[in-house]
């Protein structure tokens, strides 16, 4: 890939770049708020590196290994870089970087001490700066980068509606990816496997984050992924344990006997012809009702589409079998209903 250049800089590791950027955000040589001070020879332990990683302004990996390693053996070279931009995090009493990351990094691999401005203003300006710096050298911010960029000022206290002002996108938008943020951050803290939530369509985890017991979230987010539920079955698998007592042992019941039933449904799909028919046959009423609801359920979202990979000779049979069908739902609503 191509290193993209850096400035060296001069005057005792200043840098006009660096300084001409905090300046144009308002802040000014010293200290107290809204201003910066050049601190130079710090330990990379003074470093929260974990949480510095999330401040980056785009998608995607945060460290890109190669150009840490063109840093690191270009400081081992004796090459000089600007500093980075680091606010302390008062709780931790650690610096965090709004700029710097691969430098930072460098430093690490070469066990080198490093410089950076350290700046004190508001949140909003800090994150500002963050992503103008990130993205100074590089290509201009996407509107998932600005997404991304506006959840991390949301996490450190910025409202949704000012964040979508300050960084030109949709309030929808911003509020879809903190339902989503915080949805995987729980299925993160759940102990579900990476590929268990990730590997879920995005309207199927925002159904799922609307079950409010964490041990049922869970266990409904394995049977969702497991099983490879459609849409509508996830939809009516929430709908069930949401509209149930509210205790989690009797939610915990409601997920198992979806788990029961789609085994069941599984094995007669599975075995097939007379043998799966007669499986079927053996079931209670009970069963019978919730199997026929989910083949319904598993039907595409477009109706065109089934029927046009049905062929036209058996159009009318099946026709025929959807009214009888329509015929017997209706009287079983009618008696759900009455019941």
């Amino acid at each position: 890939m191509t290193v993209t250049a850096i400035a060296k800089v001069t005057d005792r590791n200043r840098s006009d770049e660096v300084e001409s950027l905090l300046k144009k955000h308002g802040l000014k040589p010293g200290h107290g708020p809204n201003s910066y001070t050049l601190v130079t020879g710090l330990p990379v332990t003074a470093f929260d590196q974990e949480r510095s990683l999330r401040n980056q302004a785009r998608l995607g990996a945060p460290i890109q290994d190669d150009l840490a390693d063109q840093y690191a053996l270009d400081m081992e070279n004796g090459d000089t870089f600007p500093p980075g931009i680091a606010w302390r995090n008062e709780q931790t009493g650690l610096l965090e970087l709004c700029d710097g990351n691969h430098r930072l990094e460098g430093a690490i691999r070469t066990r080198r001490a490093w410089d950076v401005y350290l700046i004190e203003c508001a949140m909003e300006t800090r994150v500002l700066i963050t992503l103008e710096a990130n993205l100074r050298h590089g290509r201009a911010a996407s509107i998932e980068d600005k997404i991304h960029h506006a959840l991390y000022a949301i996490d450190n206290g910025m409202t949704i509606k000012r964040a979508a002002l300050t960084f030109h996108v949709e309030e929808k938008d911003v509020r879809g990816a903190v339902v989503d943020q915080r949805a995987s951050r729980r299925a993160d803290d759940c102990g579900i496997p990476p590929m268990s939530w990730t590997g879920l369509k995005q309207g199927h985890r925002r159904r799922l984050a609307n079950v409010q017991n964490d041990n049922v979230f869970r266990e409904a987010v394995l049977l969702v992924s497991e099983a490879r539920l459609a849409q509508g079955q996830c939809n009516a698998l929430i709908r069930d344990i949401n509209q149930g007592p509210a205790n989690e042992a009797a939610q915990l019941a409601v997920v198992a006997r979806w788990r029961d039933e789609l085994t069941e449904l599984m094995a007669v799909k599975a075995i097939g012809g007379t043998e799966g028919r007669a499986m079927a046959r053996r079931q209670g009423p009970r069963h019978k009702v919730r199997l026929a609801l989910g083949f319904v359920e598993a039907f595409p979202d477009d109706p065109a589409t089934t029927v046009a990979d049905i062929p036209a000779g058996e159009l009318p049979d099946i026709l025929t079998k959807v009214d009888h069908a329509l015929e017997r739902m209706t009287a079983l609503r009618k008696a759900l209903a009455d019941a």
